[in-house]
């Protein structure tokens, strides 16, 4: 048994940055991200002994936490600008004619909050299966058969899928982010300082990410990259997270208090 334990700690320490990621783009929220993972770990702990060892051990994890992040996933009708004018009681136009004379903000960590709960919320948008098949075959990278295998799809189905994803992102993206389109009207350090000018930048959830972008990395994604490159690099951000090695200590304890009701 505790040589068993010892191969499944093994597999999901190699999975846990990437099963984290796509549970974070999958729940759109940090916390809820941690307990997806947490809940696939006591998961999959369960049922190790039974997992077919001739089959894939990622496609096998990935499923199960794909099963646990379904309660967590929301759906948003809403793009960003129309949850804040409609919390905010302003109209569109009012916004966008209020960017265009508002300076920009020096606060780069606040810009890069705020861009990074923007292009979530722009993820949130999109319906449920293209979100997952998008997440998995485009931001996570997976072969088409294993997100098919994950999904209980066809290959076919999630390649049609990922496409409406892709044109769902490109339709409600291009006009209005100056990161995907140069001509499009918002800008994220302009927004930051609308924001603050009116007292409503509590108005934004923030959502902090690991990674940062540097200006050149930011100049070159907005200007030279193709709309799928530039869509894979600004949501290839992680949410700040314990180390591997932290968490399955967490694990264990909680492992061998067996307060939960998963573990019995």
């Amino acid at each position: 048994m505790e040589e068993l334990n010892r191969e499944f700690e093994t597999f999901y320490k190699e999975y846990y940055e990437k099963l984290l990621r796509a549970a974070f783009r999958l729940t759109g929220n940090k916390e809820d991200a941690q307990d997806v993972i947490q809940e696939a770990y006591l998961n999959a702990f369960k049922a190790f002994a039974q997992f077919d060892h001739n089959s894939s051990f990622g496609t096998w994890i990935y499923r199960i936490m794909l099963n646990c992040s379904y309660r967590y996933m929301k759906k948003r009708d809403k793009l960003p600008i129309q949850i804040f004018t409609a919390e905010s009681g302003i109209s569109e136009t009012e916004f966008w004619n209020s960017i265009k004379s508002n300076e920009s903000v020096e606060d780069s960590a606040m810009v890069e909050d705020i861009r990074e709960t923007c292009i979530q919320l722009f993820l949130d948008c999109i319906p449920q299966k293209q979100r997952i098949a998008f997440t998995l075959r485009i931001l996570m990278q997976l072969p088409i058969n294993e997100v098919a295998e994950i999904m209980s799809l066809s290959q076919s189905a999630v390649k049609i899928n990922v496409y409406r994803a892709k044109q769902h992102l490109k339709n409600n993206m291009e006009g209005e982010c100056s990161f995907i389109n140069p001509k499009s009207p918002c800008q994220c350090a302009n927004w930051v300082k609308y924001l603050i000018d009116t007292g409503k930048i509590d108005n934004i959830p923030r959502n902090n990410s690991v990674k940062k972008w540097s200006p050149a990395d930011l100049t070159l994604i907005s200007s030279e990259m193709d709309f799928l490159s530039k869509i894979i690099r600004l949501y290839d951000n992680q949410p700040e997270h314990t180390s591997c090695d932290e968490f399955i200590v967490r694990i264990k304890e909680i492992i061998s208090q067996k307060t939960l009701k998963i573990l019995t």
